[in-house]
């Protein structure tokens, strides 16, 4: 019997986004891992480059669905099983910076998940994961997982808000006075995480990590307080490099991780 999975519409957790460059044609490839739902119609996908529609998977897409010629020639959008939607992309030779839009329609419903970087700099510096839970004390933490790339340029990371700083690892990136003595960011190998006493609980917002080295690459996560995961102790020892002791672990050392 198939039991239908509703967690992708009810935690705030979406598709995650990755990219790099391949190694030999050095096209750029954006992985879109979902969440499976088992709802019909679907999972369809589509990309968008700075909302431009670059390909979707769509059958029988209607004309004024479809890309331009131009881009349907270099691009390429597939479902790779079971659930990653995949673009590649022969990417124009410039330096500026693209977000690219990642929809995946499962049922009736739909999910979307951002990112901006520039193409130089795909296979180097990334941000490969922004993850968000609640403490025991009904706190917010956030984990930002990156590649720093190549090079011993000093890195920053920096948390926004609706354009507010939350929290930098960087002197020149002002905290908002929202904010003051409520949120603290730190780097911890290659993870950002962010601290802050409680969670707005008025609408949900958009949390933006950004890592900056010699560019800058963030991803963007809704955060909704009535939809957040309590924090587990495993997720905390792996970000601390030390979930191969958890079975070592007694419940009163256990607790001192939560």
């Amino acid at each position: 019997m198939i039991v239908a999975v509703t967690g992708f519409w009810t935690t705030p957790r979406g598709p995650q986004m990755y990219a790099c460059l391949t190694y030999i044609e050095k096209n750029m490839r954006v992985d879109c891992e979902f969440p499976q739902t088992y709802q019909v119609p679907g999972p369809y996908c589509e990309f968008k480059q700075d909302g431009r529609l670059m390909g979707t998977t769509f059958p029988n897409s209607p004309v004024y669905l479809m890309p331009t010629l131009e881009i349907r020639r270099r691009t390429n959008v597939t479902l790779v099983p079971p659930n990653i939607c995949r673009l590649t992309w022969m990417p124009l030779l410039d330096d500026r910076a693209y977000t690219y839009t990642c929809r995946v329609y499962q049922g009736s419903s739909w999910k979307e998940n951002s990112m901006a970087f520039h193409q130089s700099v795909a296979s180097a510096q990334t941000v490969k994961k922004l993850d968000a839970c609640l403490t025991q004390e009904n706190n917010l933490r956030m984990m930002c997982s990156f590649d720093p790339g190549e090079g011993t340029d000093p890195l920053f990371c920096t948390y926004t808000t609706e354009s507010k700083v939350v929290a930098s690892t960087s002197a020149d990136k002002p905290q908002d006075p929202v904010y003051k003595n409520k949120a603290v960011a730190k780097i911890e190998g290659e993870v950002c995480h962010l601290n802050q006493t409680g969670v707005p609980a008025d609408k949900p917002r958009n949390y933006t990590c950004a890592i900056q080295k010699k560019k800058t690459v963030e991803k963007t996560l809704l955060v909704d307080a009535k939809n957040l995961q309590k924090c587990c102790a495993l997720s905390v020892l792996m970000q601390k490099g030390t979930a191969l002791v958890l079975a070592l672990l007694t419940p009163p050392l256990l607790s001192e991780y939560l």
